[in-house]
């Protein structure tokens, strides 16, 4: 997998919703505030409204709860956990994931927005009032009920000194935005554990809560997900750009969890698909540039 500096990894929590856009719109691009909400809010009610009432189209015996095309993008990622974390596949299988998804929103559900993201650190210090939790309307949801006495949740990976997850303000059913009545289909308690170093992509499921938000099986179960790998992509693509002769195409890694069991080095080569979600099967080799393979698209 390919590691950012360490300085990005610092504890950024969410969040602020923006949106990436087609080549096609860059040049007249002009993104005010009132554009980022129309974005997310388009992108919620199409989650909402439209692919919870579309049937699955995995088979029982791969998710025997899958009730949903939503539901589809949800077991794809819990059977392919332990192969598309802390792995070489990590970020260009994520990069496809989300793509998939946004075509999925355009094609079966006639979606014409861009695909939105959270710009971390805009709202650290008051999460609970960012336009995406803040339970308006145009936001996925408001802060869940509280439930009282909550002890903190220590989460350990090996011999490594346990993350200890303090409770937040809610924890309980979330009572307000699009999302209110939302039933979590696929439920695994407890998948993939973390570690005592958080980075960029735990801490931000982690800040979301709740079940499935920090469990890593089924965490696509959160509508928050799609927004927050939206930035870890950017992140990527930020990171790229800033020296693309050796980083475009950079890559490194072995095929399963921390390498256990052992298994080969992930190389451009390297074939991955995503199940009944949307695509594939793929070369990790056309995931690297979001302006070329299936991708055509950049950051603003």
């Amino acid at each position: 997998m390919v590691f950012f500096p360490k300085g990005i990894f610092l504890f950024l929590i969410l969040i602020a919703a923006i949106q990436r856009t087609g080549l096609a719109d860059t040049a007249s691009s002009s993104v005010t505030a009132s554009i980022q909400l129309d974005e997310l809010a388009q992108f919620a009610l199409y989650m909402s409204k439209k692919t919870l009432a579309l049937p699955s189209r995995t088979p029982s015996y791969q998710g025997p709860g899958a009730k949903t095309r939503y539901d589809d993008f949800v077991a794809t990622h819990l059977n392919q956990t332990l192969f598309i974390h802390r792995t070489g596949t990590f970020l260009g299988w994520h990069r496809f994931f989300i793509h998939e998804f946004e075509q999925a929103l355009r094609d079966d559900c006639g979606c014409a927005g861009d695909y939105p993201y959270w710009d971390w650190g805009a709202d650290a210090d008051a999460m609970e009032k960012s336009p995406v939790f803040d339970g308006s309307d145009t936001s996925l949801s408001g802060n869940g009920a509280s439930i009282p006495n909550q002890l903190d949740i220590k989460v350990p990976l090996g011999n490594y000194t346990p993350t200890v997850l303090p409770p937040g303000t809610g924890g309980g059913c979330v009572t307000s935005g699009p999302f209110a009545s939302y039933t979590v289909n696929m439920v695994r308690p407890q998948g993939m554990p973390g570690s005592r170093s958080l980075g960029v992509h735990g801490v931000g499921h982690y800040a979301m809560g709740g079940d499935p938000g920090r469990d890593a099986d089924n965490s696509p179960g959160d509508p928050g997900f799609w927004l927050h790998h939206g930035m870890i992509d950017r992140v990527w693509w930020i990171w790229q750009g800033l020296d693309l002769e050796t980083r475009q195409y950079a890559i490194s890694g072995t095929s399963t969890f921390l390498d256990q069991p052992a298994s080969p080095n992930v190389t451009l080569e390297t074939v991955i698909d995503i199940g009944h979600a949307n695509g594939g099967p793929i070369a990790m080799g056309e995931l690297m540039s979001t302006t070329m393979g299936p991708f055509c698209y950049v950051y603003v």
